[in-house]
């Protein structure tokens, strides 16, 4: 069956992989950004693969997006002007890319999920964080 995700085909629901696990498992949003759907919430795996917190379904496998985040995500916006994928929520960095000055409880800062095989982040759109 589905674990926390699926895909409608027009006729029947149909599981995305193994699905989505961890000890406490939502997924908050969702958005398809340069042809692939990122996949943003409060987990811990995909397809039985470690996915802290962001993966993307490339249309047949989960991809894990760097290394993903240290907190959830609670929402994503693509701006297809730009070319670039806004997430926020808990999190503080992603990718191992700190996004809050030491010390500071709220920020924006420039990031932005990028890349094709190998997803990287560069600092070039906006994360809106709260610890």
């Amino acid at each position: 069956g589905m674990m926390r995700i699926g895909r409608w085909d027009g006729n029947q629901w149909n599981a995305l992989g193994t699905g989505i696990t961890g000890s406490v498992t939502r997924v908050n949003c969702m958005a398809v950004y340069n042809g692939e759907l990122y996949i943003g919430g409060e987990f811990g795996f995909a397809n039985g693969q470690p996915a802290p917190y962001i993966v993307k379904w490339n249309g047949s496998n989960f991809v894990n997006v760097g290394s993903g985040a240290d907190a959830y995500v609670s929402a994503m916006y693509v701006d297809t002007a730009q070319n670039k994928l806004y997430i926020s929520g808990a999190l503080s960095t992603i990718d191992g890319v700190s996004l809050c000055p030491r010390g500071v409880s709220f920020c924006v800062r420039q990031c932005a999920v990028k890349g094709l095989s190998e997803p990287t982040i560069t600092r070039t759109s906006y994360h809106s964080v709260k610890r």
